[in-house]
């Protein structure tokens, strides 16, 4: 049965998969107004959501951070709420990120050419740097376009919560001093 399983999401976590979805997501944003293309954003940002959250491992932290990408861009084309911050927020949890790393400082990591990493990776200085930084990146994308709406506050309270969380549990004072920043953003 695990084989089965595992062949299973390897062919929605494929790169033709995976292209697929951000050809479809560069559609929709460029011809989100025409009456043909504009109901398949919901869809598309379904299918995503779940492809994102197929397999929760610090290991595929680059696939979901492709598609809480492609998910910011759909929002930000289409003016519509996708609620990614707990996809962001989520990868702050994980054991991966509250641990010193065993590996060393590590190769620079690219989030951006991978699908997955590997497990020496995982220990890195490197990958726990690019891990913070992208959350935090992906974050601020996020809020941003919500910034002078009226629900604003309860759209970033969850997410300050955690985050003030976050900044208790770590013992890494370069991620503490990156997460307050967002936080006095988001608050100002």
């Amino acid at each position: 049965m695990p084989f089965v399983l595992q062949k299973t999401y390897q062919k929605v976590y494929d790169w033709q998969f995976i292209f697929c979805l951000e050809l479809w997501t560069k559609i929709i944003c460029a011809y989100n107004s025409e009456a043909d293309f504009g109901p398949l954003a919901y869809p598309l940002t379904q299918i995503i959501s779940g492809v994102a959250t197929l397999v929760p491992s610090a290991r595929y932290f680059p696939l979901r951070l492709r598609c809480i990408k492609m998910l910011n861009r759909i929002a930000a084309a289409t003016d519509t709420f996708s609620p990614v911050n707990t996809l962001l927020l989520d990868m702050l949890d994980m054991k991966e990120l509250h641990t010193p790393p065993k590996g060393g400082v590590g190769k620079a990591v690219d989030l951006q050419s991978v699908k997955q990493l590997d497990k020496l990776t995982l220990k890195t200085r490197a990958f726990q740097e690019a891990c913070i930084y992208a959350t935090v990146e992906e974050l601020a994308e996020h809020l941003a376009p919500w910034s002078c709406s009226v629900a604003f506050f309860e759209l970033s309270f969850i997410p300050l919560v955690r985050l003030r969380s976050f900044c208790k549990s770590t013992k890494v004072d370069r991620f503490r001093r990156e997460i307050r920043e967002l936080i006095r953003q988001v608050l100002i």
